[in-house]
C-alpha cells in the first residue's frame, strides 16, 4: 500500500496551511480516490529479508521518499 500514496497524491488540489484539518483532508481524499479505484492490486515493496544490503538500502530509500512525499502533503511543507 505504501507504493500507492504518490498516485493516490497525484492532482489533489488540498488547501493550503490548516494543520490537521488539511492533513484529514487528503487522508480523506485519498481514501475517496482509494475506493473509486480500479480495484486492482496495489504495487508492493519487495521484503529485503534475506537479499543483500544493496536491497535493504533500496527498500529504505523507497519508504523514506514516499514518506517524505506524504509528510508534505499532509501538513503543507516547505520544500528545501
Amino acid at each position: 500500500m505504501l507504493l500507492e500514496i504518490p498516485e493516490l497524491l497525484e492532482e489533489i488540489s488540498p488547501p493550503a496551511g490548516l494543520g490537521l484539518e488539511r492533513a484529514r483532508w487528503v487522508v480523506e481524499e485519498m481514501d475517496r480516490r482509494r475506493v473509486a479505484g480500479p480495484g486492482a492490486a496495489p504495487p508492493s515493496l519487495l521484503d529485503p529479508y534475506g537479499q543483500p544490503r544493496h536491497a535493504f538500502v533500496e527498500a529504505a530509500r523507497v519508504i523514506d521518499v514516499v514518506a517524505s512525499l506524504l509528510a508534505f502533503e499532509l501538513f503543507d511543507l516547505p520544500t528545501e
